[in-house]
């Protein structure tokens, strides 16, 4: 409920406002601001971003690139709602947990279906893994928030991330881009544009990002958990075949050797180790781990074992510096093996449109 005193302070800002305008005159100026039209297309169609009556943001690809942030997690850290990250899975894979709006699929592996919808150029990436790709040579990126299945099909409960890239044009262009940081940081991506005629036109994109790891694999011979190795490249074709045929053509390819990314135990030890539950409870992961999957059952379901044996789950994988870790990565006997990862992923894309009366 409003005072009677605050209604009166704002109806007397009000009465100050419309004096002050009121003594401008006739020859008052007044100041307009220009908003940019946004073109968006998602509702399957090129519209105004004003006139799309769904939550939708909409990223360009020069605005990712002027804040660094190139690859697709970078959505989670500017969209609200929307939390977009490379996951630490159990197995190591680098792949992406989506979630919007709380709706999310959290697992990897190729019989689960994602909550949220990616699409490149159109096309739908039907599972998490291989989703951690990198923006380049972006137009822009649209994300829709809730529920999307009537335009765009299943599994887009939780919503929708549209990804354009940048089309070829008739008019020859190159792009160049080299960064360096810290931690062996660099990254190389150059493009070109090429028109062939009046009525096509092609694009090539390369892109090569590496880092060093940050995390030191204390049970490895020179080994750094969480480093970066990918390169990839597109290419892409587009023609007016006519004056309503118009065809589009790309072709992607990528390879990500990066090292899995490293790990912290949270789940029932604190940072030093110490179960917070007491001696010998690594928690309910940890449990199952040992008494499954370590290989060792008898030892990994003591205290002692989980406190000196690196094949438990247990204060072993703490060294007390969040930079170096004791984790190994085992197979399903128990082994452990050379967690290196090779991710190949290409696709392709051709698009026929046609220009009808109606």
């Amino acid at each position: 409920m409003f005072s009677g005193n605050k209604f009166n302070i704002y109806k007397s800002a009000v009465a100050t406002g419309v004096a002050s305008l009121m003594l401008l005159g006739s020859g008052a100026v007044y100041a307009q601001t220009a908003i940019d039209e946004i073109l968006v297309t998602a509702r399957k169609r090129v519209e105004n971003m004003q006139d799309v009556p769904t939550s939708v943001s909409v990223l360009t690809g020069d605005s990712l690139l002027e804040i660094g942030m190139p690859t697709v997690e970078a959505i989670g850290k500017i969209v609200p709602n929307v939390h977009f990250e490379a996951a630490n899975a159990t197995s190591g894979i680098r792949a992406p947990q989506v979630f919007m709006r709380g709706m999310g699929q959290s697992d990897f592996i190729i019989v689960e279906d994602p909550a949220v919808g990616i699409y490149l150029d159109g096309v739908f990436t039907g599972r998490m893994l291989g989703n951690n790709f990198d923006l380049v040579d972006i137009e822009r990126v649209e994300v829709l928030r809730g529920p999307q299945g009537t335009l765009f099909g299943r599994n887009t409960v939780g919503g929708a991330v549209n990804i354009i890239s940048k089309k070829p044009e008739q008019e020859f262009g190159t792009s160049l881009r080299v960064a360096v940081g810290e931690d062996g940081h660099q990254e190389f991506r150059a493009s070109v544009n090429v028109p062939f005629s009046d009525t096509s036109a092609g694009r090539a994109t390369f892109f090569k990002r590496e880092r060093d790891g940050y995390i030191k694999g204390l049970q490895y011979a020179d080994y750094d958990f969480g480093d970066e190795n990918i390169w990839g490249a597109r290419v892409q074709f587009t023609s007016k075949a006519t004056d309503r045929l118009t065809i589009d053509f790309s072709a992607d390819f990528s390879q990500d050797d990066s090292h899995p990314s490293g790990g912290s135990i949270v789940n029932g030890f604190n940072w030093n180790g110490v179960a917070q539950s007491g001696a010998g409870n690594p928690g309910t992961f940890g449990n199952f781990w040992n008494a499954v999957y370590s290989g060792n059952a008898a030892a990994c379901t003591t205290a002692a074992g989980q406190a000196s044996n690196t094949a438990c789950y247990g204060a072993v994988w703490d060294p007390n510096d969040r930079y170096a870790s004791n984790a190994v990565l085992v197979d399903q006997a128990g082994n452990v093996i050379q967690p290196d990862q090779d991710g190949t992923i290409w696709g392709g894309n051709l698009t026929l449109t046609y220009d009808m009366d109606s």
